[in-house]
């Protein structure tokens, strides 16, 4: 396995959001979430994107990497010093997209 669980990685190449249309940037920082080994190796991270126009400053997406899609960044060069968890936020906004496209439905 190349990580393992509260790694910090940075992805190495642009990819499409799983919950939106939006695309996550090469370079962009995630926590691995959770490891998968079948059918093949593939980790579950929560990459945050930077967006100054939204309160807090950043959105956050789920996402499956496999592992030539991301590096480690060893533990001593982490951006966020203490192992983080994001999937709360991550949850947060799949709940209110849920809403919000429930609300749409409701008014049409």
């Amino acid at each position: 396995m190349k990580a393992k669980i509260n790694d910090q990685i940075q992805t190495l190449v642009d990819l499409q959001a799983e919950f939106s249309d939006s695309t996550i940037p090469a370079g962009a920082i995630g926590t691995v979430i959770e490891c998968y080994t079948s059918p093949e190796e593939g980790y579950a991270v929560d990459i945050v994107i930077p967006n100054q126009t939204l309160m807090g400053g950043a959105d956050y997406e789920n996402v499956i990497l496999h592992p030539d899609q991301f590096r480690v960044i060893p533990e001593s060069k982490r951006v966020f010093p203490r192992k983080i968890n994001l999937s709360g936020a991550v949850a947060a906004v799949a709940r209110s997209k849920a809403l919000h496209k429930q609300s749409l439905e409701v008014e049409s």
